[in-house]
C-alpha cells in the first residue's frame, strides 16, 4: 500500500514507491506554487526507478512555477538509484 499524505508544504509518501504504485501516487500529485516544500521520505519502504521518475517529476513542477523542493529523510537505496542517474545532488539539501 502507498498513500500520499500532504500538509500544506510538506509532503509525506507513505509505503512502497515502486511501477506498481506509481499511477496512484501520481494522480494525488500536489499542485505547486512559488514556495518552498519539503518531501519527507522517512516512510518509504521500498523504492525503484519508477519512484523516482516521481520525484523527480515533482521537483520539475515545482520549479516551473519558481518553487524548491527539499527532500528529507531519503532511504539510501533510492539515493543509490538517484546516484547512478546522475540526480544525487538533487536530493542532497
Amino acid at each position: 500500500m502507498s498513500e500520499l499524505q500532504i500538509t500544506g508544504q510538506k509532503i509525506s509518501p507513505k509505503g512502497d514507491l515502486v511501477a506498481e504504485k506509481i499511477r496512484a501516487l501520481y494522480e494525488q500529485s500536489p499542485i505547486f506554487g512559488s514556495a518552498d516544500y519539503e518531501i519527507d521520505l522517512s516512510e518509504v519502504r521500498k523504492s525503484d526507478s519508477a519512484g523516482l521518475a516521481l520525484l523527480v517529476y515533482w521537483y520539475r513542477q515545482a520549479g516551473d512555477k519558481n518553487g524548491r523542493i527539499v527532500f528529507k529523510n531519503c532511504p539510501e537505496s533510492m539515493m543509490e538509484i538517484a546516484r547512478l542517474n546522475g540526480l544525487g545532488e538533487m536530493f542532497v539539501s
